[in-house]
């Protein structure tokens, strides 16, 4: 229950949202009106309740194994950063939106998940209904389901890339740079063999649509390395080493550089103001940096970036866009300081870490994942905003739910849970320790 309500929660407050194609910041400042406040809210109390509920029931039944409890630790260094910032600030957030995602990953851990194989299916499913509910968004409601350029200056920092005139997609989320890494998760899953259930291929190809539509340039980076990295741990397993592969890539790279006419491309690239300035990024790393320097130990606060900040301090209608530092550990830095820097690199530490022991029980799935979060944490801040029910919630949520099912349900044998591999012939003594593994393997005396 509490998985599908914090996965499918910001879908239902998409739905209920006021858009305003004028994109007006105060528009943005009370974007839910009458009954679709109440519904939010509920829903949002709802969500911090069965939290509550589930850490109460498990706090003295539940035996946390070792995995969980590094997690659990370090997901408290993670948010202690915000809350000591936020404790500090006059100007904080409220403490609702930074108590919500703690109390959620207490309550992950300290439940008992379900088995691996159910939790997949669960996070499939929710990546479903974002995937054919956009789809069916454009058919039933088009001018709601794409993001509305009506400006030069929307023209200039949305541009649609794919030249089809609509903008980009947005469907049941709140911005295409949200639902194009739900895309991207999507179509990892669907193709992904571990528990591949029958109708995959029609799931992926509307996965792959709604990631195109998007016109997201990370979440394509994203699924890039989603199926590079599980592609590798495929190959690894059949004894194609993954350096191998990555210096190849990196060779060729190279020799494309080395063509004259690819330079020029590039340096013709580089002098447009758009790629300079990273579309307009590097404008909010200053901010984030300045406020660093003012204060080194706690940033800014909570309200970095917020709807106050840009009018307040930015004063700048050409920057209004700007909600977020575009960069998480820039944002952390600007916001909590190095205190919240340091929770930072150790909780993406601990989640790499067990992603990384994992990655064989999963094919290669959470290592996967967990690579996506680092790659988005380059130009995106997936890690901020973790309150109430938000799309970064929901990613977060989706790999922690995976990340604790696969520990807790590590078997013995986890060649089992895994595609059939096939039998090594050669002389290194694979075929020997693929045979020794099977013997090893507990024998099931299940009637099934």
């Amino acid at each position: 229950m509490l998985l599908y309500l914090v996965g499918i929660g910001p879908a239902v407050n998409s739905l209920l949202v006021r858009r305003d194609a004028s994109r007006d910041i105060t528009a943005e400042m009370n974007p839910y009106i009458g009954w679709r406040l109440t519904v939010t809210q509920s829903l949002t109390a709802t969500l911090i309740a069965l939290s509550i509920i589930t850490i109460l029931t498990s706090w003295r039944k539940r035996f946390l194994s070792p995995n969980s409890r590094v997690l659990l630790v370090g997901g408290f260094v993670f948010f202690a950063g915000p809350i000591i910032s936020a404790a500090l600030d006059v100007f904080s957030s409220s403490w609702q939106e930074l108590l919500t995602a703690p109390l959620v990953l207490a309550a992950f851990c300290l439940g008992q998940p379900p088995p691996i194989k159910r939790t997949i299916s669960d996070v499939r499913c929710i990546a479903r209904i974002y995937v054919w509910g956009s789809l069916l968004s454009i058919i039933v409601a088009p001018d709601w389901a794409f993001e509305q350029l009506t400006s030069a200056a929307d023209l200039a920092i949305y541009r649609d890339y794919l030249g089809l005139g609509v903008g980009r997609l947005i469907g049941f989320t709140t911005h295409p740079n949200l639902l194009g890494p739900v895309a991207a998760i999507s179509l990892a899953l669907e193709v992904h063999p571990l528990f591949r259930l029958r109708g995959w291929v029609l799931h992926s190809l509307a996965a792959g649509s709604v990631l195109l539509l998007t016109q997201s340039r990370t979440a394509w980076f994203c699924l890039i390395a989603l199926l590079y990295v599980q592609r590798s741990h495929a190959r690894q397993r059949h004894g194609i080493p993954t350096f191998a592969l990555f210096m190849t890539c990196v060779s060729l790279l190279a020799a494309a550089l080395l063509v004259e006419k690819t330079q020029k491309l590039l340096a013709g690239a580089m002098s447009e103001g758009e790629i300079g300035t990273l579309n307009g990024r590097t404008l909010a790393w200053d901010y984030a940096m300045a406020e660093l320097r003012q204060n080194p130990l706690t940033g800014y606060g909570p309200n970095l970036f917020s709807i106050e900040y840009r009018m307040e301090v930015m004063r700048d209608p050409s920057l209004f866009w700007v909600g977020q530092a575009h960069n998480q550990a820039l944002q952390t830095l600007g916001a909590y300081g190095i205190i919240g820097f340091i929770g930072l690199i150790s909780f993406l530490s601990v989640m790499l870490v067990h992603s990384k022991r994992l990655s064989r029980e999963t094919g290669g799935l959470l290592l996967a994942l967990q690579v996506m979060i680092l790659i988005r944490c380059l130009t995106e801040s997936p890690m901020e905003r973790l309150g109430g029910l938000s799309c970064n919630l929901t990613l977060m949520a989706l790999n922690w739910a995976l990340l604790l099912s696969a520990q807790e349900h590590r078997p013995p044998g986890n060649e089992a849970s895994l595609p059939p591999a096939p039998a090594a012939t050669g002389t290194d003594g694979s075929a020997q320790r693929i045979e020794a593994a099977a013997c090893r393997a507990p024998v099931s005396r299940s009637p099934a």
